[in-house]
């Protein structure tokens, strides 16, 4: 697997520094972190702290999964953990397979009794219509060590091709369409129409299309552990305007003022999160140095910034960051850290694997 790697970035041994860094981080990426360290470390290369917090994190998942798992079956709920991908663990991923809808709507109240909280559409309406269109469902839990549990069950089918793929999807709601209207729960069949008339609408530019802001994906909290770590790559200094989009609960602007004496704003756009960071600014005692906006990134003030910080889902990064780096002022510094893979145009100008206790990611910087 390394050697496949090494060919694919166009490395060769030895490796300096920076190749070094380029190549873990691309493993990272690709979801191979573990076996590239091993090999790396029988070749002797110093890797020896990576390997630890990988397997740690691995131990972690695994007792995150049973967690969850215990929480369900002492409610009397039948799950099936489904296998993660190769490094899907270090995400602190679990994912459980339900026999049914009812039984995931249980899972649900049971998880959210729990401290969790679902995302995805509210209303009575939208949510019963989310539940017969799609088959799976996430829920994060908000603390210092945040988990992701997805629930699917239903697997998901094997996209059609011509007319009846074409159809499929055209009928299928998504968040923009809950978005669009709340319609009562007896009413649900009716986003099948939702649909096809909101886009209608917006092609004859009646109605505004979703924009690259629109949907920040669920909110997922930095671990703690990876907070401080991350804001440190940003090279922040006490005359900086550090944004933070899709802020949730402030937790990276609380860290990244306190520690480096600069000015933050956090862009939020789900209400109740933007109450939870400004109840966590306050308490701070950092609310003359941090505002919390209610707004998305499309519409989120940045022409005086110095440094945006964004962890975001990486296919809601690729799309934000060309008219991200449009908006903003000639020299602004962008930075993403993501678990998956990024593809995104433009490129980050540099990539580095960030490896804690608490988390692996990998830091993305951009400049306007």
């Amino acid at each position: 697997m390394l050697d496949q790697l090494l060919s694919d970035l166009g490395l060769a041994r030895p490796l300096d520094e920076a190749q070094r860094a380029r190549l873990l981080a691309a493993a990272a990426q690709r979801r191979c972190l573990r076996p590239v360290l091993v090999e790396l470390a029988a070749e002797g290369a110093p890797v020896d702290d990576e390997l630890a917090a990988v397997q740690r994190l691995r131990e972690l998942a695994a007792i995150d999964a049973d967690s969850v798992a215990t929480t369900l079956a002492d409610a009397g709920v039948r799950a099936r953990t489904l296998p993660l991908g190769v490094e899907d663990e270090l995400l602190r991923l679990v994912r459980l397979k339900l026999p049914d809808v009812s039984a995931a709507s249980h899972a649900i109240d049971v998880l959210e009794a729990d401290g969790m909280r679902r995302w995805g559409p509210t209303g009575a309406g939208a949510w019963r219509s989310y539940r017969r269109s799609h088959g799976r469902v996430t829920l994060t839990r908000l603390d210092d060590r945040p988990t992701r549990v997805e629930l699917v069950w239903r697997d998901e089918p094997t996209p059609r091709q011509g007319l009846l793929g074409r159809l499929q999807r055209l009928l299928t709601p998504g968040q923009a369409d809950f978005d669009a209207v709340a319609l009562p729960g007896f009413l649900w069949p009716l986003y099948l129409l939702v649909r096809p008339v909101r886009l209608v609408l917006t092609k004859l530019g009646l109605r505004r299309g979703a924009t690259p802001g629109d949907d920040l994906g669920p909110y997922l909290a930095t671990p703690v552990g990876l907070t401080s770590a991350f804001v440190d790559q940003a090279g922040i200094v006490a005359s900086d305007l550090v944004v933070d989009l899709g802020c949730g609960d402030g937790r990276l602007l609380v860290d990244a003022v306190t520690r480096h004496g600069c000015r933050g704003r956090g862009i939020e756009r789900e209400r109740g999160l933007v109450d939870l960071a400004r109840r966590n600014v306050e308490r701070a005692g950092l609310a003359d140095r941090i505002e919390i906006v209610h707004a998305d990134a499309a519409s989120a003030p940045l022409g005086d910034v110095d440094v945006v910080l964004v962890f975001l889902p990486a296919e809601v990064v690729a799309r934000l960051v060309g008219p991200l780096l449009a908006r903003l002022r000639p020299g602004t510094r962008v930075l993403a850290h993501e678990q998956a893979e990024l593809v995104a145009q433009p490129a980050p100008q540099h990539s580095t694997l960030l490896v804690t206790d608490d988390g692996v990611t990998v830091v993305h910087e951009w400049r306007a």
